[in-house]
């Protein structure tokens, strides 16, 4: 191996050891509950509930119950995000649940 060739090689390890360092020092996406995740969490499951009543899947009959469990959820949702203990965390986790629950397959097994 020739003087520049080793140079060569090892210039580029240094440059993948550096880039490495990089990517390392990136943060990581936490999935442990928080403020966040849960508006993110409860957004989705509420489209997926709006696009529930949209389609027919959720009857006309259970629409008033559906819109108490979301505006419950919602509140519980701005609660954990101005004050996230413990209590107002695992009571949005709940009504976003519940919500949930409203567009779950029905012929699934219950996932708690």
């Amino acid at each position: 191996m020739t003087f520049s060739r080793f140079l060569r090689v090892s210039f580029a390890a240094a440059s993948l050891a550096s880039l490495g360092g990089c990517q390392a020092a990136q943060p990581t996406l936490s999935l442990a509950p928080n403020p966040h995740n849960l508006i993110y969490t409860y957004l989705i499951v509420h489209g997926m509930v709006r696009g529930g009543v949209m389609s027919g899947a959720i009857p006309a009959d259970q629409l008033p119950a559906v819109v108490m469990e979301d505006r419950s959820a919602l509140l519980a949702v701005v609660a954990a995000t101005g004050r996230p203990d413990a209590s107002h965390l695992k009571t949005a986790r709940e009504d976003i649940q519940v919500l949930l629950a409203r567009v779950e397959p029905k012929d699934l097994p219950a996932s708690h």
